[in-house]
């Protein structure tokens, strides 16, 4: 079998659920059971929650193998997410053939995930050219098992999944997977395999650590030749058999202390477009400390002073978290912005978090100069049958100020989503852009940000007619007093004294 062949049986792993060929309770030590095959599990545990170790009753530790050019299967990163969501602290087979006939037999000390980390031994069979629906009988380093093919003679996919033998996997809990029969680890014999490992992953090889001698496999069953021990020499035959293993294994190193991993709720946050005078709304991060030690946050800092971040001054313990608080406090120059929020921590994994910032400034705010003494301007216009006042900011530009704003003081929620809101008004020449707003009230005056806003391009000087309407206008205006803000101008970002004109929707 080639090795890019065990790699991927390897990695393949059909998402169903772990068969647990026993029901087992954990201890609460990190020391197995006098039963157990493993005797010890690592009370460190990894950044992607898994520990770092198991020991074998011969004091041999393999450790998870991840990153490793040593460990062929090994994936780049640990993460509960395909492809890189399983890696090994052993990972063995062996394959006997006769012709068209093969078994594989895996036995394998595994890492993976269900919604949390788990581990688990896994003893599993895979059968080609065998009589269909007959069960066959395995001899191994660990015991005896029994597998039983499909329709085709083959043992593969679910069918295979299904008969798998595997204790462990529980989430969270690493010490059931110690009474897994897997134990002690395979290794090569003699002193071939490379330096820290316990053979190279590739290299079919003979092996030592079976508890019962027995470092080889053998199938018996229909179809294949009858298995016979000789009186004499008591030499076994028959069946299929292979003394062949290509094993995986990392020899434990120095344990690492315990330490705190941290993780964000998000990589990015968008705050939304507003004016140069409107407040802007915060936006926050969550910050998780998934490891086993205190998380200390040593600063937080932004690429641009245009935006404030505070938040997690506190330790954050083991399994908690704390948020960051990011405010946008730009006030000028209309366009884009683009910056980095920088968390510096004593996190083993990610010392140094980034956060993608943006936001937006849309215009300038309103353009009021306020004189001493200066009197309010009222303005009387007819609106259906009505007379309504509009307030000028005193002694505010009106170079292209609109006039004549008319709209409905009392408009149905009914007629919104039917008709829309219907408003019109004076342009002056050399108008380019009008710029609506829509604001609660209360006792006739504005209150909070606007609720729809909305820039037009205008044509032509005189009458203008605009028609707003559409499901964000329609979601923002509830049952209540509004008013409307209208500014005109040559660009967005030079626009005149507000107009405004207060209205009702009704139910």
């Amino acid at each position: 079998m080639s090795r890019n062949t065990r790699t991927r049986n390897a990695r393949r792993r059909l998402r169903v659920a772990l068969t647990t060929a026993a029901t087992l309770t954990a201890a609460a030590a990190i020391a197995g059971p006098a039963h157990a095959n493993l005797s010890a599990v690592s009370p460190v545990l990894l950044v992607s929650g898994h520990p770092f170790s198991y020991t074998d009753p011969s004091g041999l530790s393999l450790e998870l193998c991840i990153n490793d050019p040593g460990c062929p299967a090994s994936p780049p990163v640990l993460e509960n997410k395909a492809p890189n969501d399983e890696a090994f602290y052993q990972l063995a087979s062996s394959t006997a053939t006769d012709g068209a006939k093969e078994a594989t037999i895996d036995f394998n000390l595994e890492a993976a995930f269900l919604a949390g980390p788990i581990t688990f031994g896994r003893i599993q069979a895979t059968f080609h050219g065998l009589v269909p629906n007959q069960e066959y009988e395995v001899t191994h380093p660990y015991g005896v098992s029994h597998f039983t093919t499909d329709d085709n003679g083959e043992l593969l996919g679910r069918i295979r999944a299904g008969q798998r033998e595997e204790i462990g996997g529980a989430e969270n809990d690493f010490t059931t997977a110690m009474n897994t029969t897997i134990g002690p680890f395979l290794r090569w014999t003699g002193d071939t395999a490379p330096p820290g490992y316990t053979g190279d992953g590739v290299t079919p090889h003979t092996v030592v650590g079976s508890p019962t001698g027995t470092n080889s496999i053998r199938v018996s069953g229909p179809g294949l030749p009858p298995v016979q021990t000789d009186p004499a020499t008591g030499e076994v035959t028959g069946g299929l058999f292979s003394d062949l293993f290509t094993v995986e294994g990392k020899i434990a190193g120095a344990t690492p202390p315990p330490s705190a991993f941290s993780s964000l709720s998000t990589t990015s946050l968008a705050f939304p477009p507003r004016r140069a005078d409107e407040a802007s709304v915060t936006r926050s991060v969550a910050l998780r400390n998934t490891g086993q030690v205190p998380l200390t946050v040593n600063s937080l800092s932004a690429s641009s002073g245009e935006f404030t971040a505070s938040g997690c001054s506190a330790p954050v313990a083991p399994g908690s978290s704390c948020l960051v608080t990011v405010a946008f406090v730009g006030n000028s120059g209309v366009g884009d912005r683009a910056a980095t929020l920088n968390i510096a921590s004593n996190a083993a994994n990610n010392p140094n978090m980034s956060v993608a910032l943006s936001a937006s400034i849309t215009g300038a705010g309103p353009q009021v100069i306020t004189q001493p003494a200066a009197p309010t301007v009222i303005q009387q216009v007819k609106v259906l049958g009505a007379t309504a006042s509009q307030r000028v900011q005193p002694g505010a530009s009106s170079a292209l100020a609109v006039s004549r704003l008319s709209l409905a003081r009392r408009v149905s929620v009914s007629r919104l989503r039917t008709q829309g809101l219907r408003v019109s008004m004076r342009l002056k020449a050399g108008t380019k852009t009008v710029r609506i707003a829509i604001y609660r009230a209360r006792n006739g005056k504005k209150t909070g940000r606007a609720v729809f806003t909305t820039t037009r391009t205008a044509r032509a000087a005189g009458l203008y007619r605009a028609t707003l309407r559409g499901r964000t206008l329609t979601r923002a205006l509830k049952p209540g007093a509004y008013v409307m803000e209208v500014q005109a101008g040559r660009s967005a970002s030079s626009l005149s004294a507000v107009r405004r004109f207060a209205f009702t929707v009704t139910r």
